[in-house]
C-alpha cells in the first residue's frame, strides 16, 4: 500500500509494470487550503496535538512488522538517511 502526502490538487501519473502484484495507492486530500492553515496554526499553539513516529528508511521492514501489530500508535513517517 502506497500512501502519497502532500500532493493537493497537482497530477502525479503513477505506472506500474507488474500488474500481476496487489497494490493499492491512496492520496488523501480532506479540504482547502485555508482550513489545512487553520489546523497548522492550531498545531502551532497546542490547542491539538500529532501522535508521530519517526524512523529511519533503514528500518522500514522493522516498522511495517510494528505497524501490523497495532504497535505503532498515532503516525509512522519514514525518511531516507543522510
Amino acid at each position: 500500500h502506497l500512501t502519497i502526502v502532500g500532493l493537493g490538487d497537482a497530477a502525479l501519473p503513477v505506472s506500474f509494470h507488474s500488474p500481476a502484484q496487489e497494490c493499492s495507492v491512496a492520496s488523501p486530500f480532506w479540504g482547502s487550503i485555508p482550513e489545512l492553515i487553520e489546523v497548522i496554526s492550531l498545531a502551532q499553539t497546542g490547542k491539538i496535538t500529532m501522535l508521530v513516529e519517526h524512523f529511519a528508511l533503514d528500518d522500514a521492514a522493522h516498522v511495517y512488522e510494528l505497524l501490523h501489530e497495532g504497535k505503532i500508535k498515532g503516525r509512522a513517517v519514514i525518511t531516507p538517511s543522510d
